[in-house]
């Protein structure tokens, strides 16, 4: 062989090197579509989680706001300290009792919420104290009751501040 031939054996045609071109550019827009499609598998995946993250929230607030307020045990511990020497008096303390205990138990499911922040943390255990208070208080209330206490002497004693609370 000659050096020409060499030479032209080693050199690329027009078409061959366009079509070298386009390969490449196909090779690198196939990778950036799966990459891009991978990113988006896993945005969903996030959001899905996100989603059941902030629903599960949402249904452990509603099961300790719901009986915590009016309605609730704060409203039937004031009947309690109201009408406790009566006979509906034991109905209200039962209420409290009961939605004290269905309060605690959804502070505690919502407690084990993986990732759960320290804000969120301090305000279950704020709301903690404060049922605690009003289950503790109801001991209170039926000793000054049998004791004949009025029930402003009743209600001085057992006052409680829950504005943190709520």
């Amino acid at each position: 062989m000659s050096g020409r031939q060499e030479k032209a054996s080693f050199r690329f045609s027009v078409r061959a090197r366009l079509g070298l071109l386009v390969s490449g550019v196909i090779v690198v827009f196939s990778i950036a579509l799966l990459l891009a499609y991978s990113t988006l598998l896993e945005l969903r995946s996030s959001w899905r989680d996100h989603q059941t993250s902030v629903a599960s929230r949402q249904r452990h607030l509603a099961d300790i706001h719901t009986p915590l307020g009016f309605g609730g045990l704060i409203h039937d511990f004031k009947n309690y300290v109201n009408r406790g020497g009566q006979v509906r008096g034991e109905v209200y303390l039962r209420r409290v009792l009961t939605h004290g205990a269905a309060i605690i138990a959804a502070i505690s499911r919502y407690g084990q919420i993986p990732g759960l922040s320290a804000e969120e943390r301090l305000a279950l255990n704020t709301v903690r104290q404060t049922v605690n208070a009003y289950i503790s208080r109801t001991r209170d209330v039926n000793e000054m009751i049998s004791d004949g206490e009025s029930v402003g002497a009743i209600d001085a004693v057992v006052r409680y501040d829950d504005t943190p609370a709520l």
